[in-house]
């Protein structure tokens, strides 16, 4: 008597009762022998879910996605096991068959390897340790199989959602456009129409740039995630770098990417401990991963699982920190367009909501930011007060900032100087002053600027919109706009706003 035929005899005796574990791995057992199938079914029923079938067809039968392996016998009477296996294959092409069966042959054991590629063939004498470990493999395989498909779903709803909001937006932006365009209550409809071109121009070239590397992105994500998942990644190091891209995630649609020079003197440190590990182009990933900005805990986490073979991991994760990113500034980008259009609804006397307890320093620093590639060759000052908080509309006063910031540059050319203050005038009232040093205006069209359409630059360049629509932005808030100016000087706007909201009708 083999070691099988002990423990088929011991499982011969009364089954004690187990306390049920749900979500188990399932495992069907096909074999037409009832003692086979009651042995493996005491066997394995501690750690897996067993599913009993008699025969071939019914095996077929009782297989579903979410069984993890099949432990199938060869000779049966009905439907073999040769003939099952593809019914069984094509019903779930990924799930592991494993061979179990009497067969002693070689040849005929060389001959089912090379024409079936099952998991594993064992004969029904070996010791049950092997076919434990076969099958425990066999299920480890299939659980990364699923995670896998289930990722691969969830990016591509994620992906196909981002699009179709992406798309919505467009289409109420183009539906918007069209109202105005149509709406003949206005005399000068045409110029308000050139007029939403220009001011949607630039938040619409981010969306377009953002859109061009998400798709970039989205291309070098799955090879990397293929490799992610190659039987080098362990079940344990896998969770771990899946909980590093979530907070990535996560982090990246809510934060900054960090400056680049801070990218840089992180990076050294950290490629001297890459170099340590003897990691290939240590500068080169130690910048990378500075600049996802991990957590000391989460750092030594990745170095834990870095290696001369697997640097993808990095890339990997910075792909992530670049998708997100990106998602970040197309959000942004589209809060700057709806921004774009509530100000001209309010040019035409349309309500909006207000916000209370609102950060004028936050408004303008976010308008520099936005206007950083025309600023570079400017010098700017900033002198901020003290100031409190005010209820406002943020987005129309950051509109206002960046139609009095973009006359100023444009009035200086290539070089001058931008002083932008804050102060409190009184208990009730906060003031901004922006000062350039460009042309100057002279003193018969200063009392002209914020009319409507009125441009010193040439229709070309200009329709003559931003300065009248700071000037309904302000006089909205309740506030007071003012321009002194001097030929070949400079020109000064100050901006005075109560505190407390106050709509003006």
């Amino acid at each position: 008597m083999n070691d099988f035929d002990e423990l088929l005899k011991k499982f011969e005796q009364p089954e004690k009762k187990t306390v049920e574990v749900h979500d188990k791995p399932k495992i069907l057992v096909i074999d037409d022998d009832p003692s086979i199938r009651r042995g493996l079914d005491r066997a394995f029923s501690h750690k897996y879910k067993i599913i009993l079938a008699e025969s071939g067809k019914k095996g077929v039968e009782e297989l579903t996605r979410d069984t993890h392996c099949v432990i199938l016998d060869v000779k049966m009477k009905e439907l073999n096991g040769f003939s099952t296996y593809p019914k069984l294959k094509e019903k779930s092409p990924d799930v592991p068959i494993i061979f179990y069966t009497a067969f002693q042959s070689e040849h005929d054991l060389k001959e089912v390897i090379n024409k079936y590629k099952p998991e594993g063939y064992i004969e029904k004498g070996t010791s049950l340790t092997f076919l434990e470990n076969l099958v425990a493999n066999a299920v480890h395989k299939y659980q990364l199989i699923l995670e896998n498909e289930d990722y691969k779903q969830d990016l591509k709803k994620r992906v196909e959602e981002r699009t179709k909001e992406l798309q919505k937006t467009l289409d109420e932006l183009k539906e918007t456009q069209t109202q105005l365009v149509q709406t003949a209550k206005m005399a000068s409809i045409g110029e308000l129409a050139a007029g939403i071109a220009h001011q949607i121009n630039n938040p619409m070239a981010i969306i377009d740039s953002s859109h061009r590397s998400l798709i970039q992105l989205n291309n070098k994500l799955q090879p990397c995630f293929d490799e992610l998942l190659s039987d080098n990644l362990s079940n344990e190091h896998f969770n771990i770098i899946n909980s590093l891209i979530h907070k990535i995630k996560i982090h990246f649609l809510e934060n900054d990417s960090l400056p680049p020079e801070q990218v840089e003197s992180r990076g050294k440190e950290i490629s001297e401990i890459l170099r340590s590990k003897r990691i290939n182009r240590p500068l080169q990933y130690g910048e990378k991963m500075a600049a996802l900005q991990l957590s000391k805990s989460d750092e030594q986490r990745l170095f834990g699982q870095l290696n001369t073979d697997n640097t993808y991991l990095i890339e990997l994760l910075f792909i992530y920190k670049g998708l997100s990113s990106h998602l970040r500034s197309i959000d942004f980008a589209k809060s700057r367009i709806y921004e774009n259009i509530n100000a001209l609804k309010d040019f035409v006397h349309l309500d909006q909501e207000f916000q209370s307890d609102v950060d004028i320093h936050r408004g303008i620093e976010s308008t520099l930011k936005i206007m950083e590639s025309k600023l570079k060759q400017f010098e700017v000052g900033k002198k901020y007060q003290n100031i409190p908080f005010i209820q406002c509309h943020p987005g129309l006063l950051n509109q206002v900032w960046q139609n009095i910031t973009a006359n100023a540059l444009q009035s200086m050319g290539e070089s001058g100087r931008l002083i932008i203050e804050t102060f409190k005038v009184d208990k009730d009232k906060v003031g901004i002053r922006i000062t350039d040093s460009g042309c100057g205006i002279p003193d018969d069209l200063i009392d002209r600027i914020f009319e409507p359409y009125f441009t010193t630059k040439g229709k070309s360049k200009s329709m003559g919109l931003g300065l009248s629509m700071s000037y309904k932005i302000i006089k909205r808030h309740n506030g007071l706009i003012t321009v002194k100016s001097e030929v070949n000087k400079g020109t000064t706007f100050e901006i005075i706003l109560p505190i407390s909201y106050i709509q003006n009708s």
